[in-house]
């Protein structure tokens, strides 16, 4: 039997929220705002080599995503006389490249890349061993209701276009939709050279919108053996979510 929309969403997130608290709580808080998501389809015989954890599959096919925001407010649970320093290492502006995979019974993330432009947000990255962050320049512009994202890598640069929709009602994604299956997600798989780990995360059901968005530049992307092989398969936009909660990283067990 398929569970409603507005019992499944918040059920997941209410999950999330204790399976943190069980395993510690949170160490590090935060705000996401202005994200974008863009989501690619892929077979998941070509996306497989390219990711160490199962894909987890939608209707045959594995997805990736792209994924822009600003984050802000980095601080501690508890505040206190580092709670600055956090929050400078914590506010950056972010670009993450992330695949869906389910480890056991356990749906997740695995970060692909994750560019940011802060070199000593970068330095301190190694809390979470196996995070593939890369320094990168990144440029968010807005004009209307549009905004351009650029990476400037090392490797390669990379642009994504979309729409910010505005006075349009937001609601968590809906049940069985591709949104739902990229956007609700409460765990981190990393490889690390300490072996496999993961951490949970928690925050309220995503409060978004479908929207329009494209790759102009994909340069960054074209050197990726399964980039040939993916269709774009929508985007979603979310004004911001408040209070994201991380906690540690685990050994991950099996």
């Amino acid at each position: 039997m398929v569970r409603s929309m507005l019992h499944r969403l918040p059920m997941e997130s209410d999950v999330a929220r204790r399976r943190l608290e069980s395993d510690g709580g949170a160490v590090a808080l935060f705000d996401w705002r202005s994200t974008v998501f863009l989501h690619f389809a892929v077979p998941p015989q070509v996306l497989q080599p390219s990711v160490p954890f199962p894909l987890d599959l939608r209707e045959g096919m594995a997805y990736v995503s792209i994924v822009t925001f600003y984050q802000r407010n980095f601080r501690l649970p508890a505040g206190g006389p580092l709670a600055h320093i956090v929050h400078f290492l914590g506010s950056n502006l972010f670009c993450n490249l992330r695949a869906y995979v389910r480890v056991g019974e356990e749906p997740g993330v695995f970060f692909m890349t994750e560019w940011v432009p802060n070199p000593i947000g970068a330095v301190f990255a190694p809390i979470y061993p196996g995070l593939r962050y890369r320094l990168a320049r990144l440029q968010f512009d807005r004009a209307g209701n549009q905004t351009r994202r650029t990476v400037f890598a090392q490797e390669g640069r990379m642009t994504l276009e979309a729409e910010i929709p505005e006075g349009v009602p937001l609601s968590p994604p809906a049940a069985g939709s591709v949104a739902d299956f990229c956007l609700e997600r409460y765990t981190a798989f990393t490889r690390s050279p300490f072996g496999d780990m993961r951490f949970h995360i928690w925050h309220p059901p995503w409060p978004q919108t479908g929207t329009q968005a494209s790759l102009p530049d994909d340069r960054l992307l074209m050197t990726r053996s399964w980039f040939g092989a993916a269709t774009p398969a929508g985007a979603q936009y979310c004004p911001g979510i408040t209070g994201v909660h991380v906690g540690l990283p685990k050994p991950l067990r099996r």
